[in-house]
């Protein structure tokens, strides 16, 4: 299984391994870990963006990082990008697995899936993907502390021990929560069982509940 920080890496790696062909290439190993992605990388990242006419994204990368406020003004040009062609998003909401990352969804009022799935990808690359890359992929992650609370009691019941202190789901999921056939382990199926039971109890207004881990 992939965590969403693999995917939103996804999108960082291409630009990052181009502005870097005459150094040293970033591994995904360091990339993972966030912080290791460089100001001067993001400021690079940036630069390349206003090349390719995503000014909003650029006047944003090009300072070397991004803070929430950015990292929210960006959702807000999504959204205004999504409306102004006839869609809407959801309210987001601060994901409570990691604290980080933002929870919508996109409303199609009737239109075309396949036409809506376009004209969000355009708005998205437009407005909001590397500045979200950057801000999530270098932002410290920790789940809430009421959910890692009650997922912990209930993973308990099912048999297995958590870490006292918050973590992540995968710091719930075992030493070996996938085996070599692919199916998770039962400490894992416990934990994503768990996890998405007390988040939807929890917190009944987020849009997606996202177990891979």
């Amino acid at each position: 299984m992939h965590s969403r920080k693999c995917v939103s890496l996804a999108l960082l790696l291409p630009l990052i391994a181009l502005l870097t062909a005459c150094s040293e290439k970033p591994t995904q190993a360091s990339l993972t870990s966030g912080p290791t992605i460089s100001s001067e990388q993001v400021k690079e990242i940036g630069r390349q963006l206003r090349t390719e006419g995503k000014v909003r994204q650029a006047d944003i990368l090009e300072q070397g990082s991004v803070s929430f406020p950015q990292y929210e003004g960006a959702f807000m040009n999504l959204r205004d990008c999504v409306e102004e062609k006839g869609y809407s998003l959801s309210e987001p909401q601060t994901n409570p697995l990691n604290g980080v990352t933002y929870s919508f969804v996109l409303k199609l009022h009737g239109r075309n899936p396949e036409k809506a799935a376009a004209d969000y990808s355009s708005c998205k690359e437009q407005h909001w993907s590397m500045v979200a890359a950057v801000f999530e992929n270098t932002s410290k992650k920790v789940m809430d502390s009421a959910l890692w609370a009650a997922t912990k009691d209930c993973i308990a019941a099912a048999g297995f021990e958590a870490p006292s202190k918050p973590g992540l789901l995968v710091d719930l999921v075992g030493e070996k929560p996938v085996g070599g056939d692919g199916v998770l382990s039962p400490q894992a199926k416990a934990a994503t069982s768990c996890v998405e039971e007390n988040a939807m109890r929890l917190y009944p207004k987020l849009a997606t509940v996202d177990v891979s881990f």
